[in-house]
């Protein structure tokens, strides 16, 4: 899909999250919006990290693309060191061909699949970042500014995903003072 926007596909799966929030809640949305990810920017692997409340390091990470096998050669989940932590420090899109060449460079353990290039974009709703959606391995080579504005719009997604999930419990609260 890099290169060429379809936006009649992104506005299927605006559309669709809308209808998944509705009827099965926020968690099968954001695993939805993973898939949908990975489908509309040519990604290998694609990951959701939720923050902590101190907003400093990741609380969980959701992953797709890789094999359960892996997953747990791998280890622990990432906390948000490195490229990840550069997206909790400063929340706004990142690029990159080639992850490994970025300053803030980590390290992979050593079961982890070969990543070179990535997008990660800020997951914030009414200016309050609570995550991040990661893209890893475009097939293409390098994601794109389509792909960028895709994960953009999926991360909004997630967001209001999750805000929605909040509304009918604070409803109910408020209606119980």
């Amino acid at each position: 899909m890099s290169g060429l926007l379809d936006r009649g596909r992104l506005q299927e799966i605006v559309d669709e999250a809308g209808h998944l929030v509705a009827r099965d809640g926020p968690d099968a949305v954001l695993d939805w919006i993973l898939v949908a990810a990975r489908e509309l920017t040519g990604a290998r692997y694609a990951a959701l990290g939720v923050l902590n409340r101190q907003r400093s390091s990741l609380e969980h990470f959701h992953a797709t693309g890789i094999g359960e096998g892996v997953r747990r050669a791998i280890g622990a989940q990432p906390r948000g060191r490195g490229v990840l932590g550069t997206l909790i420090l400063e929340p706004s899109p990142l690029r990159l061909g080639d992850v490994g060449g970025h300053p803030s460079v980590y390290g992979f353990p050593d079961a982890h699949p070969v990543m070179r290039g990535f997008l990660g974009v800020p997951i914030s709703f009414r200016g309050e970042v609570w995550g991040n959606l990661y893209l890893a391995q475009a097939c293409h080579g390098s994601f794109s500014e389509q792909d960028e504005e895709v994960a953009v719009t999926l991360a909004g997604v997630a967001a209001s995903a999750v805000e929605l999930s909040r509304q009918p419990h604070t409803q109910e609260r408020n209606g119980d003072q």
